[in-house]
């Protein structure tokens, strides 16, 4: 990711405009416009470091990110990844951080029905909350891509729980995308 997309990734996070930055950075506006792409010059990299820890002590990204794309977006996602406790592989920290918090919250209780599938009696006390909730996130995404697949998934671990088979179990062809 070239620093223009880093930058902009960093303002969509944390709500700011290019003033936030020439005002964060103290930088010219110039210079900033440059760091987006803009004018003759684009700059590819931040050279000073102090702009580049200011933007950082006030988004929370990685300083060293930010400036050059070295290491992880977030310190937090060094630190997780270091440790082996970050359980996803194509979604990282920031990335979910990056959320609003009711999406965050919509996510955190689809795993958590999701986890519960595996765990026949729990499941059925919280199944029509998460259902509930797995078909808002479904519906939604399913919008976006223009597909019914993950809607077709809900439909299957219900499926699943009707019938008291593991996911596992069921066929490719519940879960499979259709393009």
């Amino acid at each position: 990711m070239d620093l223009q997309h880093r930058l902009e990734h960093v303002m969509r996070t944390m709500g700011w405009d290019r003033g936030d930055l020439i005002r964060i950075s103290k930088q010219s506006s110039s210079v900033v416009s440059q760091w987006l792409g803009h004018g003759s010059k684009p700059i590819k990299s931040i050279a000073k470091l102090e702009a580049a820890e200011a933007l950082a002590r006030a988004s929370g990204f990685n300083a060293l990110w930010i400036a050059r794309g070295k290491g992880a977006p977030r310190p937090a996602d060094d630190d997780a990844i270091a440790k082996g406790v970050w359980p996803f592989e194509r979604v990282t920290l920031a990335q979910l951080l990056a959320l609003d918090p009711a999406m965050r919250a919509r996510l955190e209780a689809m795993i958590e029905g999701a986890i519960a599938c595996n765990a026949p009696a729990p499941f059925a006390a919280t199944r029509s909350a998460w259902h509930g909730t797995a078909m808002q996130i479904a519906a939604a995404v399913d919008a976006v891509n223009r597909t019914d697949q993950f809607t077709r998934f809900i439909e299957s671990i219900d499926r699943q729980f009707e019938s008291a088979r593991p996911i596992a179990e069921l066929p490719d062809s519940a879960v499979k995308p259709t393009r």
